[in-house]
């Protein structure tokens, strides 16, 4: 079981790495435009979303040839939901049924969001935010137990930012802000998921 964390904890950290890497390239290559600014001329961190590198053309109408890179780099993301849903139930003591179905709705979630690059964008996008408040309500009620206060408090700022996030992109109330949040709430919850993960591999070793 040891080996099997470990190669899971490793794919975590590895894919990341990647993911941020193939993320850097493709805006570099990304020949620009947003719905604030579609006569832009590269991609722009305030105005622009993620989804935006993964279109065919750009916003300013151009070829888009970030899009390989963007895609590639989304179902890693999905890889790695899928991994978290069996590395963060082995940071508690004892198995319990809760653990059970943290992996299944994260299993869930990851799968729903490699299909945010269909057709089925937005319906897979609500999927993902259905089995993730499974997964946030599970995770939040382990957290609960004092010796975990410390990853509670970064967890709480990390559900803040996701409600945010979706209560915008649902209402598209003050919607030119959504772009510049959810590459903050991106990074958050990377930061959580590294620190979970590496408390994990750590008492594993």
């Amino acid at each position: 079981m040891n080996s099997y964390l470990k190669k899971l904890t490793a794919a975590i950290f590895i894919g990341f790495a990647i993911y941020y890497g193939l993320f850097a390239l493709a805006i570099s290559k990304y020949p620009g435009g947003s719905d604030a600014f579609p006569d832009s001329t590269a991609f722009d961190m305030f105005h622009n979303y993620w989804c935006d590198i993964m279109s065919l053309e750009s916003k300013n109408c151009k070829p888009n040839p970030a899009r390989p890179f963007a895609l590639v780099a989304h179902l890693i993301i999905a890889g790695i939901l899928i991994c978290f849903s069996f590395v963060f139930p082995r940071l508690f003591q004892k198995e319990k049924k809760i653990h059970q179905f943290i992996r299944v709705c994260g299993v869930l979630m990851g799968i729903s969001y490699g299909l945010v690059l269909t057709d089925l964008h937005n319906q897979a996008l609500y999927l993902t935010a259905l089995f993730g408040i499974g997964v946030f309500a599970g995770a939040f009620s382990e957290l609960l137990q004092k010796a975990y206060r410390p990853v509670l408090g970064l967890f709480i700022v990390c559900l803040v930012l996701n409600v945010v996030c979706l209560y915008i992109y649902i209402t598209s109330w003050n919607l030119y802000y959504l772009p510049f949040l959810q590459k903050i709430m991106m990074l958050v919850c990377t930061a959580w998921v590294v620190w979970v993960t590496w408390l994990v591999r750590k008492k594993v070793n």
